[in-house]
């Protein structure tokens, strides 16, 4: 009699539920997360600038510290600080932003990227005519100081609009230069230009000290700020939602 080779028949695995996909389970987009931060940063030092601007707005108790650069004014020092100072007023300012938006540009084969670079800066600087005249404080008495420049600034001293673009500008290059740059050669770069313009305004007698502090702190917040929004990713589409399919 032949013998009969039986398989025994297995049962395939049963197959799992497919998921349902809601809104709830798409995590939000990363870029959501990172200005969380920047975002109470920049209300953190708005708080502080109008706070110190309340303070000052009818004070010169900083003038001694302005006095004492201005006395280090000496007939070189006065041609370099005078010839920065003048250099970075309307037009030659926007020269100057105009040629490291072209920079960025050029770096990144993109004239997308020197224009939003362009637009950082510019938006970290807008608010401070708005706060000058908020406070209306007045200027460094010039006819105190010792070696008084000639320069005579037609609008109002806090915050220092010298300071504000100079910083937003640093800022806004070192972030943008970020995947070319190391961090250790661009943060030192951006303390010294801060450094350099704080001293410039105070040597030529033009500002108060806490007319720089407010405009550093303002542009160290609001600049990242503007330049994280700007070059936000595009968010993610949201998964569609998925039915189970009916077993048969």
């Amino acid at each position: 009699m032949p013998l009969i080779h039986t398989q025994k028949l297995t049962q395939p695995p049963p197959t799992p539920p497919a998921r349902v996909h809601s809104v709830t389970d798409t995590p939000p987009p990363a870029f959501q997360h990172s200005l969380k931060p920047h975002l109470t940063r920049v209300g953190l030092a708005l708080a502080f600038v109008l706070a110190l601007g309340t303070l000052v707005r009818r004070s010169d108790f900083d003038y001694a510290i302005t006095h004492a650069f201005n006395a280090k004014r000496s007939d070189t020092v006065a041609t370099i600080v005078d010839s920065i100072y003048l250099g970075l007023q309307v037009p030659y300012s926007i020269y100057l932003l105009l040629g490291c938006a072209l920079l960025v540009g050029l770096v990144y084969s993109k004239t997308r990227m020197g224009l939003l670079f362009l637009l950082t800066v510019a938006l970290a600087w807008l608010p401070i005519p708005l706060i000058k005249a908020l406070f209306s404080r007045p200027r460094p008495d010039m006819s105190t100081m010792e070696n008084p420049s000639g320069i005579v600034p037609t609008d109002l001293s806090f915050p220092s609009g010298h300071t504000a673009f100079v910083s937003a500008l640093a800022i806004a290059l070192a972030l943008a230069l970020a995947p070319y740059v190391r961090r250790r050669y661009r943060y030192p770069l951006v303390a010294l230009a801060m450094l350099t313009i704080m001293v410039v305004v105070m040597t030529t007698g033009v500002h108060f000290p806490t007319d720089t502090i407010g405009s550093m702190v303002w542009a160290l917040a609001a600049t990242p700020a503007i330049w994280a929004i700007l070059t936000r990713p595009p968010a993610s589409p949201t998964p569609a939602t998925t039915q189970p399919r009916a077993a048969h």
